[in-house]
């Protein structure tokens, strides 16, 4: 199963919209949107607003199929009423043309992917942070340490944060290059607590290098509450298991 995530820019004043665009779709079109997912192929869909004020808000799309580039081929030459009209809400919020092929996001490059023992319940979340502009090329290094010489390390990261699956994006555009992370989780909160107090060696590290390469910095105080760390509102997940029963 192939994956991919986008980070988009939603127009100034448009959030709102955009949020409904997704209501509206797990709402009242959910059986279009299951046939309309079925049809071209998608597994699984997810979409959460991450709100800005600095940089603007940002909506994220993480999808799933066999095959990303087919699926996304089908989408933006389908003309049923469904898809139709998610391409034209999606062009009024983000000022994107889906139906021209020149004009959609090229696929972003996969940094590192890794799954550890499953939970129980686990929670998507997403989060897209801007790369410290000439650190690109420094930030694929990295994630070949830690996806090579420190994999066991990372994974060890994961097990201790009840993390059953992350990775981690690179959408690179002419503009500005985007980290795009993607992460099953058993408690994001306990685990976003657990991770900015840490004072495990590798964390420490991981936290270093996360303010090199976007500039955020994930440590918490010792007493205190933790830092929000801008996390994204989930406004759709879809899975080919539901039934579109209207």
């Amino acid at each position: 199963m192939e994956s991919t995530s986008y980070a988009i820019p939603i127009l100034p004043g448009k959030t709102d919209e955009a949020r409904l665009i997704f209501s509206e779709s797990m709402g009242k079109r959910r059986v279009e949107m299951a046939e309309s997912c079925n049809r071209n192929g998608i597994a699984h869909e997810f979409a959460w607003i991450q709100k800005s004020p600095q940089e603007g808000d940002v909506l994220i799309l993480h999808l799933e199929a066999e095959d990303i580039g087919l699926a996304m081929g089908r989408w933006a030459a389908s003309d049923s009423p469904y898809d139709t009209w998610l391409k034209e809400q999606l062009y009024f919020v983000t000022g994107i043309d889906f139906t021209k092929a020149e004009d959609i996001p090229p696929c972003p490059d996969v940094l590192c992917s890794l799954q550890a023992d499953p939970v129980a319940h686990a929670i998507p979340i997403a989060s897209a942070s801007p790369v410290v502009k000439g650190k690109t090329d420094q930030l694929r290094a990295w994630f070949e340490e830690l996806k090579g010489p420190r994999r066991d390390e990372l994974k060890n990261y994961m097990e201790r944060g009840d993390l059953a699956q992350e990775t981690w994006y690179l959408q690179t555009s002419p503009g500005e290059d985007t980290l795009i992370t993607f992460a099953l989780i058993e408690d994001p909160e306990e685990s976003f607590r657990g991770f900015a107090r840490s004072e495990h060696p590798f964390d420490i590290w991981l936290k270093e290098k996360l303010l090199e390469f976007t500039g955020v910095d994930y440590n918490a105080p010792k007493t205190g509450p933790v830092p929000e760390f801008n996390r994204a509102e989930l406004i759709l997940d879809w899975h080919h298991d539901f039934q579109a029963v209207a």
